[in-house]
């Protein structure tokens, strides 16, 4: 029962945070200036904490969005970042979406775009990249091979990786509940 209290309390922690960040979560684009107010980043994780900003479109020297995937032998994610990159060399994640389920509250890609099309910039799309869960959990700083871009085979031989271990789960789900 100690196992189940501790593993439900961190799934209500979790679902805290992310009702919080839906709360509290907000970009504001206006004719000379954009604000928002977003969960403030730790090791790549949102955590509790929130930033509050207001920049001018003409302090933006270029808007970045790129497909990052999560994979290792099971299961992998594909998430669509988008940051914001300034003058000054600063960079700004505003967030990513899950390619393949896009968030409607908060559509960063286009969010982006909007912010570069009143910065009269283009958005420049990096391309597809693997990531480390691990890595990006325990704050280590991303390797070389980190940002390495994918071919279109590597996404494709991992898509279908990923519709195989999917497939398997569902069936010993289903073969578990009929059983």
């Amino acid at each position: 029962l100690l196992l189940f209290g501790v593993m439900f309390a961190v799934l209500m922690a979790l679902l805290i945070g992310q009702l919080l960040h839906s709360i509290r979560s907000r970009v504001v684009l206006d004719e000379t200036t954009f604000s928002f107010v977003l969960p403030a980043m730790r090791r790549g994780i949102p955590t509790f904490r929130f930033v509050q900003r207001e920049l001018p479109y003409d302090v933006v020297q270029s808007v970045e969005t790129r497909s990052e995937v999560y994979a290792k032998r099971m299961a992998s994610l594909m998430l669509k970042s988008t940051r914001i990159v300034t003058r000054d060399g600063e960079q700004i994640v505003l967030g990513a979406v899950n390619e393949s389920n896009p968030d409607k509250a908060f559509p960063f890609p286009e969010i982006g775009e909007a912010i570069a099309a009143r910065a009269g910039i283009r958005v420049r799309d990096v391309g597809t990249v693997r990531r480390s869960v691990a890595r990006r959990a325990l704050g280590i700083a991303s390797m070389a091979s980190d940002n390495q871009p994918l071919s279109a085979g590597e996404i494709s031989a991992l898509t279908a990786q990923h519709r195989r271990w999917m497939k398997l789960l569902i069936g010993t789900f289903v073969v578990l509940v009929v059983g």
